[in-house]
């Protein structure tokens, strides 16, 4: 099972799990989904991958079955996995930018993404934030974040078209920058007994007890993340 989730993920599953996030309501897009998994990712932290299940397809989301909960689940812990292997490997970095009618690509949804997972772990993060010789690699993600921000304070002057592309190329170029900005806090090895936990609402019933725990440990659910 490990080494399945270890599978880049085609263009039709991706489509499907985007799809599939659609009909929830209240979860996340595709774009800000990796653009989440992708701060948690980058975080001075490590995170359980158990744990953001709730942020993506919402705390309060039933599956209609088993299936569908390894199915969809499975599918998201394959992206975190590919995101994973793209920056710890010095891969060619490609987020996910959900192209519009007009064939542009705002990434404005990636951007709010990535500053939700930085949100998570705001102390973690003010390291870079407060550092004045680095944090311009967090800009585009800012610019783009807060361009329709409801606080006139923080969205950006407007962006323009070539502005914009500068932008989305930035993120690409700067996000491994962020990732390896933070390895000399992160523990080399994903030790599921000392990573980060995000705190969130849980619920019962969700996810049986007896059933594969779908952080993909292999356990069941009751001996893995079921425990905390």
């Amino acid at each position: 099972m490990l080494d399945s989730l270890n599978l880049s993920l085609s263009d039709e599953e991706l489509d499907d799990l985007g799809n599939y996030l659609e009909t929830i309501p209240g979860a996340m897009n595709i774009e800000k989904v990796h653009g989440f998994l992708t701060a948690l990712q980058c975080s001075p932290q490590l995170v359980m991958p158990s744990n953001f299940f709730p942020y993506v397809f919402g705390e309060d989301h039933v599956y209609d079955s088993s299936e569908e909960l390894t199915k969809y689940t499975g599918l998201l812990l394959r992206l975190w996995n590919e995101i994973s292997n793209q920056l710890n490997n010095n891969a060619e970095f490609d987020p996910i930018f959900i192209e519009q009618e007009n064939g542009k690509s705002p990434g404005n949804e990636w951007a709010e993404g990535f500053l939700f997972g930085m949100h998570l772990d705001q102390e973690g993060w003010k390291v870079l934030v407060d550092d004045d010789d680095h944090m311009g690699i967090l800009i585009p993600i800012f610019a783009l974040g807060h361009e329709h921000d409801p606080d006139p304070d923080l969205r950006p002057d407007p962006i323009t078209d070539e502005k914009r592309e500068l932008m989305l190329a930035g993120i690409k170029v700067y996000t491994p920058t962020i990732f390896e900005y933070f390895k000399k806090y992160r523990r080399p090895t994903f030790d599921l007994s000392r990573s980060k936990q995000i705190p969130f609402r849980r619920t019962s019933g969700k996810i049986g007890r007896n059933e594969p725990c779908p952080c993909g440990s292999g356990l069941k659910y009751k001996y893995c993340c079921g425990k905390n």
